[in-house]
Protein backbone atom coordinates (compact mmCIF):
# COMPACT_ATOMS: atom_id res chain seq x y z
CA UNK A 1 0.00 0.00 0.00
CA UNK A 2 1.92 3.10 -1.14
CA UNK A 3 -0.52 5.31 1.21
CA UNK A 4 1.62 3.58 4.39
CA UNK A 5 5.00 3.45 2.75
CA UNK A 6 8.11 5.69 3.97
CA UNK A 7 10.25 5.17 0.94
CA UNK A 8 9.18 4.75 -2.45
CA UNK A 9 11.83 3.80 -5.47
CA UNK A 10 10.86 4.10 -9.24
CA UNK A 11 13.13 2.34 -11.70
CA UNK A 12 12.61 3.01 -15.43
CA UNK A 13 15.27 1.56 -18.20
CA UNK A 14 15.78 4.61 -19.89
CA UNK A 15 16.80 6.79 -16.88
CA UNK A 16 17.51 5.04 -13.47
CA UNK A 17 16.35 5.02 -10.64
CA UNK A 18 14.25 7.55 -8.15
CA UNK A 19 13.75 7.50 -4.59
CA UNK A 20 10.95 9.36 -3.15
CA UNK A 21 10.98 9.44 0.72
CA UNK A 22 6.83 9.95 1.30
CA UNK A 23 5.85 12.25 4.26
CA UNK A 24 2.07 11.25 5.61
CA UNK A 25 1.87 9.23 2.37
CA UNK A 26 2.86 11.98 -0.04
CA UNK A 27 5.76 13.08 -1.74
CA UNK A 28 7.74 13.60 -4.79
CA UNK A 29 11.08 13.57 -6.36
CA UNK A 30 12.28 14.60 -10.29
CA UNK A 31 15.20 12.41 -12.60
CA UNK A 32 18.04 14.14 -13.53
CA UNK A 33 15.82 14.81 -16.97
CA UNK A 34 13.11 16.46 -15.70
CA UNK A 35 10.66 13.89 -15.16
CA UNK A 36 8.80 14.38 -12.11
CA UNK A 37 7.12 11.63 -10.68
CA UNK A 38 4.20 12.41 -7.24
CA UNK A 39 2.91 9.53 -4.71
CA UNK A 40 -0.07 11.39 -3.17
CA UNK A 41 -3.49 9.02 -2.58
CA UNK A 42 -1.85 6.03 -2.95
CA UNK A 43 -0.98 6.78 -6.80
CA UNK A 44 2.32 7.58 -8.71
CA UNK A 45 1.53 10.89 -11.03
CA UNK A 46 4.47 11.32 -13.80
CA UNK A 47 4.70 15.05 -15.33
CA UNK A 48 7.41 16.46 -17.49
CA UNK A 49 7.50 13.11 -19.29
CA UNK A 50 9.70 13.62 -22.47
CA UNK A 51 7.70 13.21 -25.63
CA UNK A 52 8.26 10.10 -28.37
CA UNK A 53 9.62 8.20 -25.57
CA UNK A 54 9.10 4.80 -24.36
CA UNK A 55 10.34 3.04 -20.98
CA UNK A 56 9.29 0.19 -18.84
CA UNK A 57 8.87 1.18 -15.66
CA UNK A 58 8.78 -0.75 -12.17
CA UNK A 59 7.74 0.31 -8.39
CA UNK A 60 8.94 -1.10 -4.68
CA UNK A 61 7.99 0.66 -1.85
CA UNK A 62 9.47 0.14 1.56
CA UNK A 63 7.33 0.61 5.26
CA UNK A 64 9.63 -0.11 8.15
CA UNK A 65 11.85 -3.03 7.56
CA UNK A 66 9.77 -4.68 4.76
CA UNK A 67 10.96 -3.93 1.40
CA UNK A 68 8.60 -4.94 -1.30
CA UNK A 69 9.90 -6.78 -4.73
CA UNK A 70 10.23 -5.01 -8.01
CA UNK A 71 6.88 -4.75 -10.01
CA UNK A 72 6.43 -6.02 -13.26
CA UNK A 73 7.28 -3.69 -16.04
CA UNK A 74 4.96 -1.98 -17.30
CA UNK A 75 5.74 -0.03 -20.79
CA UNK A 76 4.78 3.25 -21.54
CA UNK A 77 5.37 5.11 -25.01
CA UNK A 78 4.33 9.11 -24.82
CA UNK A 79 3.35 11.03 -28.08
Amino acid sequence: NLIKAEMVKVLTDKYGILTINLQNGMGSASFDNGMTVTVANGALTFTNVPANTQQKIQVSFTHGVCTTAWSKAVSVKTK
